[in-house]
C-alpha cells in the first residue's frame, strides 16, 4: 500500500508515510507510534500519548479515511473497534497482533479502578472507592487511606505522583500541574 499516511496533528495531515507493506489474508501490520524510526519501517515519526490524543488516517490527496480521538487510556486495556475493524471504539481486553473479536471479560473491565483526571489540578477521583497509598517521585509517603473516590490534591506540590491500589496490587502514574 502506498500514499497512506498517519499523523497525530490535524495541521499536518502527511505527517508519516505508511510504508509499502503487504499484509497476508488474516494478517495484521503492527504500526508502533514511539517516534523512533531506526527500529525499522514501522516505527511512525510521532508518539501517542496516553492521556488522549487524535490519530488520523489520509490520503495523498489529504482525504480523511479515518480518524479517532481518544480520552487518557488505562493501563493493560486496548482501546480499539470491535467488531474487528468495523464496529465502534471500545475499551477491550489486549489483542496484539491478533483480532479485536475475541471475548472481553466485562467484570474484568468493570472491575477496573479508574483514576481522573490525568494530569490534575487540585482534585483526584477514583470511579470506586479504594484502598489506596499515594507517593511522590521519591517515594515519600503523601496519602493513604482504607476507602476513598476523591483525594483533596490542593495543597500538593506540582509534580508526578503514583497511586497504589492496596487490594488489586496496581499503580498509577498522575501529574500534577
Amino acid at each position: 500500500t502506498t500514499g497512506l499516511f498517519l499523523t497525530d496533528t490535524i495541521d499536518l495531515l502527511h505527517k508519516w508515510a505508511l510504508p509499502n507493506y503487504v499484509i497476508p489474508s488474516g494478517g495484521y501490520g503492527i504500526i508502533w507510534a514511539d517516534e523512533d524510526g531506526s527500529q525499522g519501517d514501522m516505527h511512525a515519526n510521532f508518539k501517542l500519548s496516553n492521556l488522549g490524543e487524535q490519530l488520523v488516517l489520509t490520503n495523498i490527496d489529504s482525504l480523511v479515511i479515518d480518524s479517532i480521538t481518544y480520552l487518557p487510556q488505562a493501563d493493560n486495556i486496548a482501546f480499539g473497534r470491535s467488531p474487528n475493524g468495523t464496529g465502534l471504539f471500545n475499551m477491550l481486553s489486549p489483542t496484539f497482533n491478533a483480532n479485536n473479536d475475541s471475548p472481553i471479560l466485562i467484570n474484568e473491565i468493570s472491575d477496573m479502578v479508574i483514576v481522573y483526571p490525568n494530569p490534575f489540578a487540585d482534585v483526584l477521583f477514583l470511579n470506586k472507592n479504594a484502598k489506596i497509598e499515594v507517593r511522590n517521585i521519591l517515594g515519600k509517603l503523601i496519602y493513604d487511606s482504607v476507602n476513598t473516590n476523591k483525594i483533596q490534591t490542593s495543597d500538593w506540590a506540582p509534580g508526578v505522583y503514583f497511586i497504589h491500589l492496596k487490594n488489586k496490587k496496581q499503580t498509577f502514574k498522575v501529574i500534577k500541574i
